[in-house]
C-alpha cells in the first residue's frame, strides 16, 4: 500500500511546471494516495525520535523515497511541464511537500542523498502556487538546501552559504501588507505540516491568481503575489534590477546606495555561484535540465547591465557559469532552438515592466506582423517561422542595452566580450546584428 501510494504522489515530482488543463480529475486513488502520504509522512516526522517495531521504519521509508524520486528524475530528465486540473495539482503538491519537509527533517540518516533533495525542493518551488505561501517559506528557511560547495576554488571542504539569497526570497513573501496576509492565510491553511495551531481567519484573506490578473495601478506590483514562481525563478533573480546613482563618487553621499550595491552584490553572488553548482551537476540536477539553454544564457547575459559597482563584484562567478554554458552550447551540433528560445524569454522578460506601461498608439507607417517579421529575416528558413514584431522590438531594446554598457565600461571584462560574441551568431535576426 506505502509503496502504490507513493508511487502515485510523486509522479510529477521534478516536472518543470503545471500547464494549465481542463481535464477532468483522475481516479479516487490520486487524492486518496496523496492524503495517504502526506498523513503518513506527518505522523514519521512526530516520531522521527522513536523506532516501531523490530525494523528501523525511518530507513525503510526513507529507502522507499529516495529510490522513487531517483527513478521519477531518471525517467522525466528532460524539459517537461505536466497538464494537470487545477484541482488535482495541490494535492501532488501537498504530498510532495510533506515528503520533504519529513525528508529535512530526518537529513542526518546517511542514506539520504543531499544532492537530490535540494533537486526535489528546487522543482517544487517552481510549482507552487497562489495559497503554497508557508511551503515557499518553509522551504527558504533551510539553511541545507542552499548550501553548496565552493565550485570556483575546486574544493567541496569549502561550503558556500547563501544567507543574503535566502533572506531577499523570504521577505519577498512578506514585503508588503497584502503578502503578509497571504502568508497568514496560507500558514493557517497548512498548520498542521507547520506545528502552527489551527484558528480562524478573515475572508479577505482568502486570495487568488484572479487578484494577479484585476491588480492595476501604482500599487499592482505590490499587490502581485511572489507565488507562481515557475521554473525560471532562480533564473530570474539574476536578470531583476539594481537601481544606484551613475556617478560612483556619489556613493559616499549616499550610505543606502552603497548599502544597496552591497546587497545586490551579495545576493547576485550567491544565487550565481547556486547555479553555477547545479550546472556543473546538471548531468544529475534534474532542475537544471528543465530550463532551456538560450533562457538561461539571456538570463546570464543580463548580468552584464548591472552597474559597474555590482558587475565588479560578481563579474568572476558570471564569467565562469557564461563559460560553461556558452562552450556546452558551442559543442552542441544541434543547437537551432538556441536563438529561438533566447528571444522568447527576453520578449517574456519584457513584459514584465511594459505591462505596467500605458499602449503606444500604433502608427501608420508600422508594418504588420507578418510583414515586419518576413522584413528583419533575409533568409527564408527565418520567414516562415521567424518572431513576431513585438519579440523583435524587445530583442533590439535588449541589444541595444547591452551595446551601451559595453562602450561604458563593459570592455574590460573578457566575458562581456563573449557576451557580443554570442549576439552576432548567424542564428539572429540579420537586422537585430546590423544595427
Amino acid at each position: 500500500l506505502w509503496k502504490n501510494a507513493i508511487n502515485i504522489a510523486l509522479r510529477h515530482s521534478f516536472n518543470a511546471g503545471w500547464i494549465v488543463s481542463d481535464d477532468t480529475p483522475s481516479l479516487e486513488e490520486e487524492p486518496i494516495a496523496c492524503a495517504f502520504v502526506a498523513e503518513l509522512m506527518n505522523f514519521a516526522g512526530a516520531i522521527k525520535g522513536k523506532e516501531i517495531g523490530q525494523d528501523n521504519t525511518h530507513k525503510t521509508l526513507i529507502v522507499t523515497i529516495n529510490n522513487t524520486l531517483v527513478r521519477f528524475r531518471q525517467n522525466l530528465h528532460s524539459s517537461k511541464e505536466d497538464s494537470v486540473n487545477a484541482s488535482r495539482q495541490s494535492w501532488f503538491i501537498e504530498a510532495e511537500f510533506a515528503v520533504l519537509k519529513y525528508l529535512i527533517d530526518m537529513r542526518h540518516v546517511q542514506l539520504l542523498d543531499s544532492a537530490l533533495l535540494m533537486d526535489f525542493a528546487f522543482s517544487l518551488i517552481g510549482r507552487l502556487s497562489v495559497g503554497h505561501e508557508m511551503m515557499a517559506f518553509f522551504i527558504f528557511s533551510q539553511d541545507d538546501l542552499f548550501s553548496i560547495p565552493d565550485v570556483l576554488n575546486d574544493t567541496e571542504s569549502m561550503t558556500s552559504h547563501t544567507k543574503s539569497l535566502q533572506m531577499a526570497l523570504l521577505s519577498e513573501l512578506c514585503n508588503a501588507s497584502s503578502r503578509r496576509a497571504q502568508l497568514e492565510h496560507s500558514a493557517c491553511l497548512h498548520y498542521s505540516s507547520n506545528g502552527l495551531q489551527p484558528r480562524p481567519f478573515q475572508l479577505r484573506s482568502l486570495r487568488s491568481s484572479a487578484d494577479v490578473i484585476i491588480a492595476s495601478g501604482a500599487g499592482a506590483l505590490d499587490e502581485r503575489s511572489l507565488l507562481p514562481m515557475g521554473k525560471t525563478w532562480l533564473w530570474n533573480l539574476v536578470s531583476s534590477t539594481v537601481e544606484v546613482p551613475k556617478d560612483s563618487l556619489k556613493m559616499a553621499a549616499f550610505p543606502e546606495a552603497s548599502n544597496a550595491v552591497t546587497n545586490a552584490s551579495d545576493i547576485l553572488s550567491q544565487t550565481l555561484k547556486l547555479l553555477l553548482h547545479l550546472e556543473a551537476a546538471s548531468l544529475e540536477s534534474c532542475h537544471s535540465s528543465r530550463v532551456d539553454k538560450g533562457t538561461k544564457l539571456y538570463h546570464i547575459t543580463n548580468v552584464f547591465l548591472y552597474p559597474e559597482e555590482v558587475l565588479s563584484a560578481i563579474e568572476r562567478t558570471a564569467s565562469a557559469l557564461f563559460r560553461m554554458l556558452y562552450d556546452s552550447e558551442s559543442s552542441n551540433t544541434n543547437a537551432s532552438t538556441l536563438v529561438r528560445d533566447f528571444i522568447t524569454a527576453c520578449y517574456n522578460h519584457s513584459r514584465i515592466s511594459k505591462d505596467k506601461k500605458p499602449a503606444t498608439p500604433q502608427s501608420s507607417d508600422e508594418l504588420s506582423d507578418d510583414s515586419y517579421a518576413t522584413s528583419v529575416f533575409t533568409q527564408g528558413q527565418h520567414s516562415s517561422h521567424g518572431p513576431w514584431r513585438d519579440e523583435l522590438r524587445a530583442l533590439e531594446d535588449f541589444v541595444s542595452d547591452i551595446c551601451e554598457s559595453y562602450l561604458e565600461h563593459g570592455g574590460q571584462y573578457e566575458s562581456f566580450s563573449m557576451c557580443l560574441r554570442l549576439l552576432l551568431r548567424h542564428d539572429f535576426p540579420p537586422k537585430v546584428i546590423s544595427d
